[in-house]
């Protein structure tokens, strides 16, 4: 994820990460020192000093040269927002993988959704 509007990342900050495995929780962390590329955050409630790296402008933990180990959001509705929209995008493309036209859709129907939604056509040949 990388953040347009990058947010000031402070010490103190709550953030909120998702583990990328099955078997963790999502939980709250603090930012408790910033650098230059990487921002140190702790578990909120954690009596231990463990602490990881969250990388300050994609918001991705650090893997230490493997998959990262979570993702950060800003807050968790950024991150559910971000969960809904996922499924709503592939909802659609399922829906749209087979099959013919949609009865009463125009080339200049599906050539402004394809505008809205970024994606190239390729040129049609006038045949």
């Amino acid at each position: 994820m990388t953040i347009k509007d990058p947010l000031k990342i402070t010490v103190g900050m709550n953030i909120f990460i998702v583990p990328n495995n099955r078997h963790g929780s999502p939980y709250l962390a603090e930012v408790v020192k910033v650098g230059r590329k990487w921002a140190e955050v702790k578990r909120v409630g954690s009596a231990g000093g463990y602490t990881d790296r969250m990388c300050i402008t994609n918001w991705v933990l650090d893997g230490k040269g493997y998959t990262t180990p979570g993702y950060c959001y800003p807050n968790e509705q950024v991150w559910r927002d971000k969960v809904v929209l996922e499924k709503t995008w592939r909802a659609l493309l399922d829906s749209l993988r087979y099959g013919d036209a949609r009865k009463g859709v125009s080339i200049s129907d599906i050539e402004a959704a394809a505008k809205l939604l970024g994606v190239t056509l390729p040129k049609q040949d006038d045949e």
